[in-house]
């Protein structure tokens, strides 16, 4: 973070938020930094709930539950927190509304910029369109959320005008820029998606079409201030497999990978490999990233693992940069330095003999 960095100015989301555990940790982790400023915990519990923690989500019941969880994580710090009626920075990603074109200029509401508001409202409307299958994948850019704000700030009431404030609420959310972005995103591979996700992924996450998770990762990558940071819990397909070779590319010359515990089938209680992963915004270039990986075998009763880096198994610091050198740029952080030097300067085999079945 920057040296004139501000705690109160820090923005953290979990883009799909379920219940609200990621929410609930971080908001652990704030309380602990704040009171190494010196603040008062009951006063850093209105800082975290207004200035630092966003969540977004397509569930409703999930938001609820995330909603009361935040609560009462708040309530155990701060007593009177719930006579403060503070409104959190959690929603559900709103659906199709009903709202069309025409009902938007007949609201009675009068903002600064009463052109641009109508403007920016009927884009809210149009890509909220869809939100329950796009859910927070949605992006929004140049929409004027100060000037729709003045408007909605006034006395007039509209038929549609919770369904207006909602779509505000959360459309500010998925254009303003974050700190942080942390979650574990639904995975779905594009088979099965529907025809509105599919469509849509075609279009806006060519790199990244192939299951859920990888638009998720792009996405969010893309949310970051300069110097922020995306941590996503994923399946480990994107590492390897050539339908993600374009997305590698992208993230291996415009990101950083600072950290990535890759883990085995069965570790995290699923049948798949996974790969935690910190991205940094901006390229570091020489940045030698930690890599380590986690077995089945080295997990502990408590579902930990014994020790971390673990000794005999696969650890690597490395940069990046290395994996340029190989085809496809997999994500192979173990790999050694001949092994590298290797596919500098040698031949590919498909160059000396032609291969064959058998």
């Amino acid at each position: 973070m920057n040296s004139d960095f501000v705690l109160q100015e820090l923005k953290l989301i979990d883009p799909s938020m379920g219940s609200g555990h990621i929410l609930v940790y971080a908001f652990d982790v704030l309380i602990q930094l704040y009171v190494a400023e010196g603040f008062r915990e009951r006063d850093a519990v209105e800082l975290i709930l207004r200035n630092n923690l966003y969540g977004l989500d397509i569930d409703k019941r999930a938001f609820q539950l995330a909603y009361f969880a935040l609560m009462m994580k708040a309530r155990q710090y701060s007593r009177r927190i719930l006579n403060k009626h503070i409104k959190l920075n959690v929603y559900t990603v709103p659906g199709e509304a009903g709202i069309s074109e025409s009902d938007i200029k007949l609201l009675p509401m009068n903002f600064p910029d009463q052109e641009k508001a109508f403007e920016d409202l009927e884009t809210l409307v149009t890509n909220f369109k869809y939100g329950s299958d796009l859910g927070s994948l949605i992006e929004f850019k140049d929409i004027d959320f100060e000037n729709l704000k003045s408007g909605l700030n006034t006395e007039n009431i509209s038929l549609f005008d919770d369904d207006i404030r909602k779509m505000v609420c959360v459309g500010e959310l998925l254009q303003q820029k974050y700190d942080i972005a942390v979650t574990n995103p639904p995975y779905m591979g594009s088979s099965g998606f529907n025809s509105t996700l599919s469509t849509f992924a075609k279009k806006n996450y060519k790199n990244s079409k192939s299951d859920l998770f990888a638009m998720f990762i792009e996405r969010w990558n893309h949310a970051l201030n300069f110097d922020g940071y995306n941590s996503m819990v994923t399946m480990q397909s994107w590492m390897f497999l050539s339908s993600y070779e374009s997305m590698r590319k992208n993230i291996i010359s415009k990101l950083t990978i600072t950290n990535l515990m890759h883990m085995e089938n069965m570790v995290m209680g699923i049948a798949f490999g996974t790969a935690v992963t910190i991205f940094k915004k901006n390229y570091l270039k020489g940045f030698k990233g930690t890599y380590h990986q986690i077995k089945f075998k080295d997990i502990s009763q408590k579902d930990s693992p014994k020790s971390l880096p673990i000794t005999g198994n696969r650890f690597n610091q490395i940069s990046q940069d290395e994996f340029t050198k190989i085809p496809g740029q997999p994500i192979s952080y173990w790999v050694s330095e001949n092994l590298i030097h290797d596919f500098v300067i040698g031949k590919r085999m498909d160059e000396v003999v032609t291969p064959k079945v058998g």
